[in-house]
């Protein structure tokens, strides 16, 4: 073993590996994990976000590969993002670049976690979805739970011919499509890479998501734009973080 690579969702000060606060884990917050981990193995360790490592991973060896300018997502509890520029992790003055489930969608939208207004993933993360889908049901007079209401079973019932699931993937495009038609303009990458839960709904949502950012865009951003899923599922992080630490040392 030559090296540690670990990633945790959340705020990383990536030169120092200090976790400024770890998302969805009370009492994670400033924490020199990197000095931890390097007094217990006396070994060269690298922290970092955990989506930039699923979108390192996929750049390395993914569904990105070849590609010099890489916009990742994963899509699951929230939005984690991370962005490959001219062959390389960008990371911000802050180390916070990518973070694309803050961004706003709706300039006067629901409270994010930071105070901001309509945030990405207060629409499409996995919870959001749910809630949005027992909305939807209950106009039709449906009675459905959040746990009747997974985006796997929405997916599920979409495939089966359910109209009112397939209007809420519909939905949930365009939320995640004036993003990316938003990132697009500023970045002209070559690739989105999708990946998480809502992924594995297929052309249910990467169908309308690729007409809704077509729709958006100029012939000269969208015409090398591609938007695919991820490649990995839960192993992306293990083998973005290896690739990570192999390439520091």
């Amino acid at each position: 073993i030559c090296a540690i690579g670990v990633g945790v969702p959340g705020l990383v000060d990536f030169d120092h590996g200090f976790v400024h606060e770890l998302t969805n884990v009370p009492g994670w917050k400033h924490v020199p994990l990197k000095a931890i981990l390097g007094e217990k193995t006396g070994l060269p360790v690298l922290v970092e976000n955990d989506a930039n490592a699923m979108v390192y991973a996929e750049f390395r060896y993914g569904a990105a590969r070849g590609m010099k300018n890489v916009v990742g997502l994963t899509i699951g509890t929230g939005i984690g993002g991370g962005l490959v520029l001219d062959g390389k992790m960008y990371r911000g003055s802050g180390f916070a670049a990518g973070e694309i489930g803050q961004m706003s969608i709706h300039f006067d939208g629901k409270p994010g976690h930071y105070g901001n207004l309509g945030a990405l993933e207060k629409y499409t993360g996995n919870q959001q979805i749910s809630e949005h889908a027992v909305q939807r049901y209950a106009e039709a007079g449906i009675d459905k739970s959040i746990a009747e209401c997974t985006p796997k079973k929405i997916a599920d019932a979409a495939q089966a011919g359910d109209d009112i699931a397939r209007q809420i993937w519909s939905e949930v495009a365009d939320w995640l499509g004036t993003a990316l038609s938003s990132i697009a303009w500023l970045l002209n990458p070559d690739v989105f890479v999708i990946g998480g839960g809502v992924s594995q709904a297929g052309d249910l949502i990467f169908s309308p998501l690729k007409n809704k950012v077509q729709s958006m865009l100029s012939t000269v951003v969208w015409e090398r734009l591609q938007i695919v899923p991820a490649r990995f599922s839960n192993e992306a992080g293990i083998i973005g973080n290896a690739a990570l630490a192999a390439d520091a040392v």
